[in-house]
Order: C-alpha cells, then structure tokens, then sequence
C-alpha cells in the first residue's frame, strides 16, 4: 500500500523547513559583533590614561563612518569622536565641556544631524524638535536634513546614505525619492540622477546648495537655507 500523498510533501518540504529553521536561529550579526569589539579596542588603545588596563567603553554608538564612545578609568570619564573618512576609523578626543552639536561638526566634521542622533542616543542631550523635519522612513537613519527655498530635502539610508528625498515646500505632499549614486559624507556631497537630470546636493566653493541640471544645462540653483 503506498503512503498518502500528504507524507510524499512532508518528505519534500522537509530539508527546506530545516535549512530555514538552521538560518533562522545562525547567530545574528557575528560581523558586526567583531566589528564593534575591534573599535572599542582601538578606542581603549586610544585613551592616554593610566592603568590603561582599568579603561572601560560604557557606551558606543555608530552610524555610517561616524560615531561616539564614553569611556570610563575609575573615577575618570571621557568621550571620544569616531569617523571613517578612508575606511579606517579614526579616534579623537572631545572636550566634555560643552559637548555641543555645533562644536563637534565643527572639530570632526560629522554632520550637523548625525552629530545630534548620535549624542541623543548616547543619552547626553535631551533630543528636541529638528529644525527641519526627516522625510526618512521609519526603519531608515537621517543623514542630513536641509531646506532652501523652495525644498525640503533629506538624505537616508541604513549603515550608509543610499536615499535622497525631497519635497516641494509648496506641494509637500509631492515627493521625490531617488537612489544616491555618489557620496562623501566628509563634504558634504550627494550626486542622484533621474533618467537625464543630475541633482547635486553639496558643499563647495559655490557655496552650500542643490543644483539640478539636464546634460550642460542647470535647471535649478538654490542655497540651503536651513539645517546644515
């Protein structure tokens, strides 16, 4: 007598169930657990303190190539910037008094909204009303968030900027998401292209703006006003 069709499926859908079953409980994010304890060496390693063997990371928090660290020796205490400009972190010192977001765009140059997420998170400023308000979507970290004239613009993505999103001030229910193609977040600069408009949001010797324009021919040049 042949089994029923019904043990014939179960046999087929078993090593599929059991490869899901296997990812599913795999160890998650093993790299980026590697990752964070090689940066909380280097910031150990970083610290000019003694007995550097007492030196402990109370607090990491990263997001792209930018982040901060507290660090703690006994009754001793300290922050340390952290940015990636050519792939390796690099550790500085901040100065506790004041730690402000201005101050430490200025000395790191980590974006002014990176800046705040970042001490927000690390529970050293009490997070407030942005100046300009993200377009991201939920799931999605802020980069940067600026308006000119006649936009609001800002700039998502995960570990990394992957989304500029703009809306008409205007029409604010009329927005625009397109994929970035080219970045340096040490700039700023952001270069999106639609079929055949380039958009460049940047900081250069023009100046702070967003420039819009077909081949040759500029469209649109308008200064950020507000946010950066």
């Amino acid at each position: 007598m042949k089994p029923p069709l019904s043990t014939y499926l179960a046999m087929a859908l078993t090593p599929i169930t059991l490869g899901v079953m296997f990812k599913y409980y795999s160890p998650p994010g093993l790299a980026e657990v590697i990752s964070r304890r090689h940066i909380i060496q280097q910031v150990v390693e970083s610290v000019s303190v003694t007995p550097p063997s007492k030196i402990v990371v109370t607090n990491l928090t990263l997001q792209g190539e930018f982040g901060l660290a507290q660090w703690s020796n006994g009754s001793m205490t300290g922050i340390v910037a952290l940015t990636a400009p050519s792939g390796r972190w690099q550790i500085a010192p901040l100065s506790n008094n004041p730690l402000t977001v201005g101050g430490i765009s200025q000395t790191t140059h980590i974006p002014q909204t990176v800046a705040y997420q970042l001490l927000v998170r690390q529970g050293l400023i009490r997070a407030t009303q942005p100046l300009v308000t993200s377009l991201c979507k939920t799931k999605e970290n802020l980069f940067l968030a600026v308006e000119t004239a006649s936009y609001r613009i800002s700039i998502c993505g995960q570990d990394q900027p992957t989304v500029y999103v703009g809306a008409e001030m205007k029409r604010p229910h009329k927005i625009i998401r397109l994929p970035i193609k080219t970045y340096d977040l040490y700039g700023p600069y952001f270069e999106m292209v639609n079929g055949n408009v380039t958009y460049i949001l940047a900081n250069s010797t023009k100046g702070k703006n967003l420039t819009v324009s077909r081949g040759t021919k500029e469209l649109l040049r308008e200064p950020v006003i507000t946010g950066w």
